[in-house]
């Protein structure tokens, strides 16, 4: 859609595709055609537009408020399931099995102690609409995660982080084509070596797959959180909309301990068990993920993240020329 100004993206915003309905008198049918992505877009842009209108203590509080909204899941979760069972995605999965018993259903306990949740009667049909929920949410937020990676790695490989043809944006379309393309390509690419080494298990894929989705995005704030302090540092006298509290002791402070946390996070994603065994004592790999030996979860991370850093490093060598001709310029 060509525009000086689009108040709505035409892509997430719009109708959608209409349908036959048949409640006219006599049975006449008619096309019925909703609209797609309007209460998100209306709410989510009134929360934010408030909260950037006002600032301040308002911002803060509508923002700490969307945080306690995105805990809130998690929080059930944990007030659910024992202690012993909260073991990621399966803990996810097992505490609403355990809260569908209500409709109908029993909790197994094995002789280990091992708790199990088993659904029946309306509690199973429950349960199966929840599955097909969590299939669209994961579904629509890979889809929204796709578009905003590719669109920004467009931007970056025009930049100078990448050859300079994957930043060309389409103008007929308004999307990098060759960013999606290769994202395509990139993305089948590995699901054929998951496949593989996951010796075609669906379930094991889906493991693997969600481990290393998590664990790439986590990854990237080892950098993120760092540049708090450095940019802080390398640009001073640039005027920022918010302040660090105690000034640069403060920055450093936040910096060391989101990126400490984060740390924790890498280390326990791509190698399972590690914390609890240096903390708790015990064998790491009983925290592996169900049908996984130690070598072949980990085969399952670290071969697709090399991969990624030798194209991310194969991407700056390409962008060496564009960023030859860049030229320094004063922030102010």
């Amino acid at each position: 859609m060509d525009a000086d100004l689009n108040i709505f993206d035409p892509d997430t915003v719009g109708p959608d595709v209409p349908t036959l309905v048949d409640d006219l008198p006599a049975g006449g049918r008619r096309l019925e055609q909703h609209s797609i992505g309007f209460l998100a877009t209306v709410v989510g842009a009134t929360v934010g537009a408030v909260a950037g209108f006002y600032g301040g203590a308002t911002d803060t509080a509508l923002m700490r408020f969307v945080d306690l909204i995105l805990v809130i899941p998690v929080l059930a979760i944990l007030l659910v399931l024992p202690k012993a069972q909260i073991t990621g995605l399966g803990g996810f999965i097992d505490a609403i099995k355990t809260v569908f018993t209500v409709f109908g259903g029993h909790i197994a306990t094995a002789a280990d102690g091992t708790v199990t949740p088993v659904l029946s009667g309306f509690g199973s049909i429950m349960g199966d609409l929840a599955a097909i929920g969590f299939i669209l949410a994961l579904l629509s937020s890979g889809a929204t995660w796709i578009m905003g990676a590719d669109r920004s790695q467009a931007v970056a490989a025009y930049d100078g982080a990448g050859p300079r043809w994957l930043g060309r944006f389409s103008k007929k379309y308004g999307t990098p084509i060759a960013v999606n393309l290769l994202s395509g390509i990139v993305a089948t690419v590995f699901m054929i070596a998951a496949f593989s080494l996951t010796s075609g298990s669906t379930a094991k894929y889906f493991t693997a797959a969600l481990g290393l989705a998590i664990s790439t995005t986590t990854i990237s704030y080892l950098a993120i959180f760092p540049a708090l302090y450095l940019l802080r540092r390398k640009y001073p006298d640039v005027e920022r909309p918010y302040t660090a509290p105690g000034g640069n002791n403060g920055a450093i402070a936040i910096s060391g301990i989101t990126l400490l946390w984060t740390v924790v996070a890498v280390v326990a994603l791509l190698w399972p068990g590690a914390l609890t065994a240096l903390t708790h004592g015990g064998a790491a790999d009983a925290s592996v993920p169900t049908g996984f030996s130690r070598t072949s979860y980990e085969l399952s991370q670290f071969i697709p993240l090399l991969i990624i850093l030798a194209l991310g490093g194969l991407f700056y060598f390409w962008g060496a020329k564009t960023r030859a001709q860049q030229v320094d310029i004063t922030l102010t």
